[in-house]
C-alpha cells in the first residue's frame, strides 16, 4: 500500500517572489506543519516537522525566514474553553481564565471564534518563543480556521467531524447550523480514538450507528484508527474540502486544518 504523501513542493516556487506568498504555520505540541500558497494555489507544504525546526532552522531554513506578503500562525493550546457571546464582558474575563488554571510562563489569549462564541485558550512558552520572530499578532487560535472551513460546508446534523493533529484528536458538531460542540483529546491507539468518538457521540445523544464521522489530518483510511472507527459508526470518511488549489498528490483532508488558516487572515 502507498504511504500518505505529507511533502509537496511546486518547481515554480521562487522564494525572491515571497512578497506575493502566504506562509501558514500550523503547530503541534512537538511538530508543526507549513504550507506556502499564491493566491489560491498550493506551492509548497511540509506536514510533519519537528519543531526544533522553528527555533533552529536547518532543512527549511530559507522557507521560513523569506519575507511573505503575510503569515498567519494557528497555536496549538494547552487548554481551551468557549464563551458564549451572550454572557461575555471584559469585565468577566479574569473569572474564565480560573478555569484554565494558567501556570507561569504560559500565556492566555482570548479571540472570536464565530458570531456566538469566544475561544479562551493558553500556549506554553515554548510554543511562543517558537513563533515569536512571526510576531504573535500573526496567531490565531489553532483549531480556528478548521471550525471557519466546517461552519461554512453546509454541516450535517448527523454527522461529527474530527480532525487529528499527532495524538489529539479534535471533535466538531453543528446543529442547525450552530457550533454545539469543540473539544480535545488524547489518544494513543485506536482503541482510544475510538472510545472518544463514542464519548462525544454520547454526550451529544446520538447513536453511533445513526451518526456519520467525518474526519481530516493525520490519518489515512488503510489506518488502524480508521478501520476501527468504522466497526462502531455507521459512516466513516475523509473530508472532501478544498480551500486551495491542490495538486493530484496531496489528498485534502491531509493539508485541511493548515490550508484553512487562510480563512483568518
Amino acid at each position: 500500500m502507498n504511504e500518505p504523501v505529507y511533502y509537496y513542493t511546486n518547481d515554480a516556487i521562487d522564494l525572491q517572489q515571497a512578497g506575493s506568498y502566504t506562509l501558514l504555520l500550523k503547530l503541534n505540541t512537538s511538530t508543526f506543519a507549513y504550507a506556502v500558497a499564491q493566491s489560491n494555489s498550493l506551492i509548497e507544504w511540509g506536514g510533519i516537522n519537528p519543531i526544533a525546526e522553528l527555533t533552529n532552522p536547518a532543512d527549511i531554513a530559507e522557507l521560513l525566514s523569506a519575507e511573505y506578503r503575510q503569515v498567519i500562525v494557528g497555536l496549538p493550546s494547552v487548554a481551551y474553553t468557549l464563551i458564549p457571546e451572550a454572557i461575555f464582558s471584559e469585565a468577566n474575563v479574569n473569572d474564565f481564565v480560573r478555569f484554565l488554571d494558567v501556570q507561569p510562563g504560559e500565556k492566555v489569549f482570548i479571540q472570536q471564534l464565530d458570531s456566538e462564541n469566544r475561544v479562551l485558550y493558553k500556549v506554553s512558552a515554548d510554543v511562543i518563543n517558537a513563533i515569536e520572530k512571526y510576531g504573535v499578532e500573526n496567531t490565531v487560535f489553532g483549531l480556528k480556521g478548521w471550525v471557519k472551513a466546517i461552519a461554512g460546508s453546509n454541516p450535517s446534523d448527523d454527522t461529527i467531524y474530527a480532525e487529528i493533529s499527532g495524538s489529539k484528536v479534535s471533535f466538531l458538531y453543528y446543529n442547525y447550523g450552530k457550533l454545539r460542540f469543540l473539544s480535545t483529546f488524547d489518544f494513543y491507539t485506536p482503541d482510544e480514538l475510538s472510545y472518544y468518538a463514542a464519548f462525544v457521540t454520547e454526550q451529544l445523544k446520538m447513536q453511533p450507528k445513526k451518526t456519520r464521522v467525518c474526519i481530516s489530518g493525520e490519518i489515512s483510511r488503510n489506518d488502524d484508527e480508521f478501520k476501527r472507527l468504522a466497526d462502531f459508526f455507521n459512516e466513516v470518511e475523509t473530508t472532501n474540502l478544498n480551500l486551495l488549489q491542490l495538486p493530484d498528490e496531496v489528498e485534502p483532508h491531509h493539508i485541511l486544518s493548515v490550508a484553512a488558516l487562510t480563512l483568518c487572515g
